[in-house]
């Protein structure tokens, strides 16, 4: 009995460690998890310290010629480290990029 609280006392307290970002748009997310210096573990989600550990490019509708459905970028704000952010030919009408305090370079094209 002991070894089975044990147990579950270590999957809780690990498990209450590893914050997922909320990410709604499904196309979005798919996009930031299929960049391996994003989703460095590969689990499918993006941790918060995933997404803090990030210090790269976010590029969104590249190539040029590609179309995005996105219309929700919530959770980029848990990005706080990235650079620079790039984005071409999606439908969201708004992002909020004022916890982005290291961005160098935003484009945000049609």
């Amino acid at each position: 009995m002991k070894q089975l609280l044990l147990l579950l006392t270590f999957t809780i307290t690990a498990s209450s460690f590893a914050q997922i970002v909320n990410i709604p748009d499904p196309e979005f997310k798919q996009r930031l998890l299929n960049n391996s210096n994003i989703n460095t573990n590969g689990d499918g989600e993006i941790q918060v310290s995933e997404a803090e550990a990030f210090d790269g490019s976010i590029l969104i509708g590249f190539p040029v010629s590609s179309t995005t459905n996105i219309t929700d970028f919530t959770g980029i704000e848990f990005f706080t480290n990235v650079t620079k952010i790039a984005i071409n030919r999606c439908i969201a009408t708004s992002i909020d990029l004022s916890e982005n305090n290291f961005l160098e370079e935003i484009s945000i094209t049609n």
